[in-house]
């Protein structure tokens, strides 16, 4: 499963590289020939990610979403496009290759001496990269690569070694992008499709599974997430050490609370909507700087990217935008960009909301989390999904049979009337840090204290310095870190609520690195003039940094919160993920919870337990699945949603089950007719039930056909079998399996 995982991971990292870094270099080169490479790949992304979405638009509205269609646009075109753009230097190419061939075959020009030029040209790039852009820098980037592999080994560490979805959502988006490869986007209404788009070009480029990609896509996610803070925090940032230090204390800490993290390990758009909101600010930053117009449409196309990448994203990026104008309105005014900016503000707004028009006006409704989004701005403080909702009645019910009495209020509050003084005020705000998103009133009274600093050191830097660059940047992540604490404290204190607090909590924790950077950054800019070079100043903050890393790490201060929300056992996913690998499609059916319909539905078929149970329960004579292979999931130890947390390396999953028992499979199972709204509560309330009849009607299916069963799979919890019929001559699946139901006088024996 680990190699699998990785394989797959890096396959999907290059066809990222391919699809959404190359083929833009190819055309739009000439145009950020004279920047760093990394602002380069920054750009290049930006109009990658830009042009793959609108062509999902395109395919997806067209119906048009195959494999020849997506080639076509995502690589040929380009292609051409570089060919015609380039078509003189590509002619003078091909006409000194031509010439070599020919001396070749006159014996003028040797096949080894070829060889030689050919590497000589090679060797000379790679030794004018490695002085332009790593000689100076190895120390930097060996210890990037350090805190990068941390960043992957703690929240990959999931994805790495499991199949199962990690959260309730990740089945969710899974199904939309199935539908989607199916062309039927939006199969619910319409969402922000970015990531999906994104999994389906690429697994359908590369022809590999859009199930495996979508499940693992996390690790590649989370790495391009916590780079694009690096970009950003160096841009910013004049000491290169104390951004790294900043970085590293963000990814290695354990500052802030679980539930500002946590979804790092998943595969959610908004998360990967973080990278488009770092290149907007890059963008947006570059082109205040520098009034290049290539930058100001890196940040007209980063915006609309953030609107195709989650709603959420969109409405930080406004925010962020706001303070920057606040800040800098005076410096674009004199500079006669404040209009440009706003102008390629609305283009990239109108530009961004031109999907949702075409598919309201092709009948597409919104999807329902929108309308979840809308009712936690009205203040219906909701569970946000349908199985977050089952947990809650499910723990509800459970507090209820142990006679324990819940809390009316789940979220502390924060009377505003009661602050009557400074004081009163900067606790108030402590606590609410506190609450969520720091991990202790410590570290929160740090956080707040850098703020003031970053603040009141830009204002000071504006005022005295002649270089006033630096100081309104400080100025402006102080303002924006203040907008986002507010955003994130409306919840508390009963405020119209823009992004719900956990989601906003992600934000706040995200831009909070820079002020980590601060200090270092103050104590760099005294040694500068103090005279010491800028080499001395630079290593001893990177000192100053590793004293304080080794502090955190001895005390440790390192982060260690880590889970997994319980949606479908591992067993599942596995056997799912084997027969999609394996297996001829639409040749089997897997009859399970609903769960697994996400990942089979483009390679198989998937049949509900509940049909099977619904009709042997009503006396059905005749059961019959028309494939070749069934694969029937049943659990001896049923999996408990009382709590669906789970720890990462399934230690406790166990803990978490019941099993099966002939008293439960007697009991009544009242089950809703097919198609009825919330009918799969049966799989979380009643699981218990429903899987000891299946149980037992599997007992007695081994009994009727020995021959054709055999286990598939089988651990503590879940046993699959694979049952393997004639499809001319089909195994009538109605036995009565109340046959295999030890008497009442025999349930004290165990089944």
């Amino acid at each position: 499963m680990i190699a699998a995982n990785i394989t797959n991971i890096i396959e999907f990292a290059a066809g990222y590289a391919l699809v959404v870094i190359f083929l833009p270099s190819l055309c739009f080169h000439t145009f950020v020939r004279e920047k760093g490479w990394l602002y380069r790949i920054c750009f290049y992304q930006t109009i990658g990610n830009v042009y793959l979405i609108s062509i999902g638009y395109l395919l997806a509205y067209m119906k048009c979403f195959y494999r020849c269609s997506v080639l076509i646009f995502m690589v040929l075109i380009p292609l051409l496009l570089n060919l015609l753009v380039r078509r003189k230097s590509v002619a003078a190419f091909l006409r000194e290759r031509r010439k070599n061939i020919k001396d070749i075959a006159a014996g003028v020009y040797g096949r080894r001496k070829l060889r030689r030029d050919l590497f000589m040209i090679g060797k000379d790039r790679v030794q004018n990269y490695y002085r332009e852009n790593i000689k100076g820098n190895l120390l930097e980037l060996a210890l990037v690569f350090l805190v990068m592999a941390f960043v992957l080994y703690f929240f990959g560490m999931y994805k790495f070694t499991s199949a199962a979805y990690g959260h309730t959502d990740e089945e969710t988006h899974l199904y939309w992008i199935q539908s989607l490869l199916d062309n039927n986007i939006f199969p619910v209404g319409m969402y922000p499709f970015g990531l999906h788009f994104l999994t389906g070009v690429i697994s359908t480029v590369l022809g590999i599974s859009a199930v495996r990609t979508y499940l693992n896509i996390a690790v590649f996610s989370t790495f391009m997430i916590f780079l694009s803070v690096y970009i950003l925090l160096r841009s910013l940032i004049r000491s290169r050490f104390a951004a790294l230090g900043a970085w590293a204390v963000f990814a290695v800490s354990d500052i802030f609370t679980t539930v500002t993290y946590f979804r790092f390990q998943f595969s959610f758009p908004m998360e990967f909507g973080l990278v488009a909101l770092m290149l907007m600010l890059l963008g947006l930053i570059s082109y205040v700087k520098e009034k290049e117009n290539t930058s100001l449409w890196m940040f007209i196309l980063s915006v609309f990217w953030c609107f195709q990448a989650h709603f959420y994203v969109a409405i930080i990026a406004g925010i962020l935008c706001v303070c920057f104008g606040i800040v800098f309105c005076v410096r674009m005014l004199r500079d006669k960009m404040l209009f440009k900016v706003i102008a390629g503000g609305i283009l990239a707004l109108i530009l961004s909301m031109l999907p949702y028009g075409c598919g309201y006006l092709l009948g597409y409704p919104f999807e329902r989390s929108i309308n979840w989004a809308l009712s936690i701005m009205q203040g219906d403080y909701g569970m946000e999904t349908l199985e977050q909702q089952y947990e809650e009645e499910t723990e509800k019910a459970s507090q209820n049979a142990s006679g324990e009495e819940k809390d009316d209020e789940d979220e502390p509050e924060f009377d505003l009337s009661k602050v009557h003084s400074p004081e009163d005020a900067v606790r108030t705000v402590l606590e609410m840090l506190a609450s969520k998103t720091v991990s202790s009133m410590f570290y929160a009274k740090i956080i707040l204290a850098l703020n003031a600093f970053a603040l009141l050191y830009g204002l000071f830097g504006i005022i005295f310095a002649k270089e006033k660059w630096q100081y309104l940047i400080y100025v402006f992540l102080a303002l924006a870190w203040a907008a986002l604490f507010a955003l994130h404290s409306c919840y508390l204190v009963g405020a119209p609520v823009l992004v719900e607090m956990y989601r906003a909590a992600t934000f706040l924790a995200v831009f909070t690195v820079p002020l980590l950077a601060m200090p270092g950054q103050f104590c760099y800019d005294c040694l500068i003039r103090c005279g010491v070079q800028k080499k001395i100043a630079d290593y001893l903050v990177l000192a100053a940094g590793c004293a304080v890393m080794g502090a955190i790490c001895s005390h440790g201060a390192v982060k260690k919160g880590r889970y997994f929300e319980m949606t479908v056992t591992e067993a599942d996913m596995r056997v799912c993920l084997d027969l999609i690998d394996n297996y001829k499609k639409e040749t089997w059916t897997v009859m399970s919870t609903t769960n697994d319909l996400s990942a089979v539905s483009r390679d198989g078929y998937h049949y509900e337990i509940l049909d099977l149970l619904d009709k042997l329960e009503k006396n059905k004579r005749k059961i019959f699945i028309p494939t070749k292979y069934i694969f029937v999931v049943t659990e001896k130890n049923v999996t408990q949603y009382y709590d669906s947390k789970r720890k990462i390396d399934r230690s406790n999953v166990i803990d978490f089950t019941v099993p099966v028992s002939p008293e439960l499979a007697r009991q009544d199972l009242d089950i809703p007719e097919e198609g009825s709204k919330g009918r799969d509560r049966l799989y979380y309330f009643q699981r218990q039930i429903v899987m000891s009849k299946l149980y037992y009607w599997m007992e007695q299916m081994k009994v009727v056909f020995p021959n054709e069963i055999s286990v598939y799979y089988e651990d503590d919890c879940v046993t699959v079998y694979k049952i393997q019929q004639d499809e001319y001559f089909l195994l009538n699946l109605a036995v009565d399996y109340t046959k295999s139901i030890p008497a009442e006088e025999d349930d004290g024996n165990g089944s």
